[in-house]
């Protein structure tokens, strides 16, 4: 089992269910595991609902689930009901008594899951701030698939990496600085006016290369349509850098597109500020509003990372 689906398990069995699951088994009587089997079962679905379940998999539900039952067995297997009347006489007092797992055991098992309900207790905040609150207050989660496009197909991502290392050449300048680029094939440059307004079907219709030097376009790992209102759209574009660094990073881009000429409004680049990908969305009257992903790519773990609040205003 690789590293990642690993960590796929473990974040589903650590899930606010398996807390409850743990602290009804603790203070419930031994006979009360059904009721505390159907609530469980009540807060898988509603934590699955939430945290948008139907794109994730039914493995997001099954695993906290199964992990939760598991866990209310194997606590009550420890412990006896108290419900001993007090007609019973000392002979079945102390049968029941030696039933019982002896302390020296039984109270290292009740500290070592005490331990691990506190520290699943200490993520549920980085949950709430990361997962729950986007969905609590409108937003929606991205669908990767979708990109911009042009006469009715997917805009070809060299193209799209054409446009953003232009950017980036050009980004503090409110007007274009024509300069030679040891990266871009500047033949393009006729497509592109002093306002960065780019004739997107000039860039298509050639059979030129975009880059002089392509040995670090395998870094681009293409863009994603998050979302649009009339002719404005926000668009995520991923790379990383060029070399042995494996982390990825995201630039977020405001873009004002009517089908065949593209510009860009804003831009926050990864080169000068890194970014995680985006992963909701909402869309007011006058901006995008976008939450992004709370763990960087590559990162061994997502503990105490904060997912950020973004805006681009477009009107």
């Amino acid at each position: 089992m690789d590293a990642y689906l690993l960590g796929l398990i473990l974040g589903s069995i650590l899930q606010p269910s398996t807390i409850v699951a743990l602290l009804l088994a603790i203070f419930l009587k031994k006979k009360r595991r059904p009721l505390i089997l159907i609530i469980i079962f009540i807060i898988c679905l509603g934590q699955w609902i939430l945290i948008g379940g139907g794109n994730l998999g039914f493995g997001s539900f099954a695993i906290p689930l199964i992990a939760s039952f598991i866990l209310v067995y194997i606590i009550s297997f420890f412990k006896n009901d108290k419900n001993i009347s007090e007609n019973k006489d000392k002979e079945n007092i102390k049968k029941n008594k030696k039933d019982r797992m002896p302390w020296i055991i039984s109270y290292p098992i009740y500290l070592f899951l005490i331990v691990i309900a506190i520290y699943m207790i200490t993520l549920l905040p980085d949950v709430y701030h990361n997962e729950i609150k986007p969905l609590i207050k409108g937003y929606s989660t991205i669908d990767l698939s979708r990109n911009l496009q042009f006469n009715g197909e997917d805009i070809d991502e060299d193209i799209m990496m054409y446009i953003h290392h232009f950017n980036d050449l050009n980004l503090d300048n409110k007007s274009i600085v024509w300069v030679d680029s040891t990266i871009l094939n500047d033949y393009f440059y006729k497509c592109i006016d002093d306002e960065k307004n780019f004739d997107i079907s000039c860039l298509a219709n050639n059979d030129q290369p975009y880059l002089i030097d392509d040995k670090c376009s395998w870094t681009f790992f293409g863009h994603t349509l998050v979302a649009n209102y009339k002719n404005y759209y926000l668009v995520n574009i991923e790379e990383k850098a060029c070399g042995t660094m494996t982390a990825r990073f995201n630039s977020f881009y405001l873009i004002n597109y009517d089908g065949k000429n593209l510009k860009i409004d804003n831009v926050i680049p990864s080169g000068r500020y890194p970014q995680r990908q985006i992963r909701f969305y909402k869309i007011e009257d006058s901006s995008f509003k976008f939450v992004t992903e709370a763990c960087y790519h590559g990162a061994d773990t997502c503990r105490g990372n904060r997912a950020e609040w973004l805006e681009f205003k477009f009107l």
